[in-house]
């Protein structure tokens, strides 16, 4: 009885076939790649987004009250970071995100300042930009439907379980719609 098997013939055109199928697919994802480290390197906002929504999320857990207005939130609560190592030592301050205009461009920002209670602070405020072109920021919790705009008689609030930011940039575009749960209640 004769056993079935392949020809070398038969092996060489599979390798071959096999191969130039593998070039094609890694041409298509050098390509995919690099098209996509071409747009993060164009928007270096990219990359601070998900540093922004990890430090939004700490400073919301560490906060004890807070105040919206329009294209800013307050949070007063230990959401200290050191200025120049940016690690959080977890002592007394008020954090502010809000919009401001650098020329023709908008950002947002992030101002630490060393105190809470309205103590005079040991040092100025530590400014920090956080995202480039955001024009407008909208807050809204799961215990009241949108958070009412501060105005200057507006009382700090104790900070929901659950706060949904959205920042739009220039063109109405969403750059951030996300929803933070606080991991811990106030004390």
């Amino acid at each position: 009885m004769k056993k079935q098997a392949f020809t070398l013939i038969e092996i060489i055109v599979a390798l071959i076939l096999g191969t130039l199928l593998l070039a094609t697919l890694m041409g298509v994802l050098r390509r995919s790649f690099s098209e996509i480290g071409i747009s993060t390197r164009n928007d270096p906002s990219i990359e601070r987004l998900g540093l922004l929504v990890e430090q939004f999320g700490r400073d919301l857990t560490n906060a004890r009250s807070m105040v919206v207005g329009e294209n800013r939130i307050e949070l007063v609560g230990f959401g200290h970071r050191d200025p120049t190592t940016l690690i959080a030592t977890l002592r007394p301050a008020r954090v502010t995100y809000e919009i401001r205009q650098d020329g023709m461009r908008s950002l947002l920002v992030r101002i630490q300042t060393e105190d809470s209670s309205d103590l005079p602070t040991q040092t100025g405020p530590f400014i920090e930009p956080v995202y480039f072109g955001a024009a407008s920021m909208f807050v809204s919790s799961n215990q009241v439907a949108v958070l009412s705009v501060a105005d200057k008689t507006s009382q700090p609030r104790a900070v929901p379980t659950s706060v949904q930011i959205m920042i739009l940039d220039g063109r109405g575009r969403k750059v951030l719609d996300h929803t933070f749960t606080r991991q811990r209640e106030a004390t």
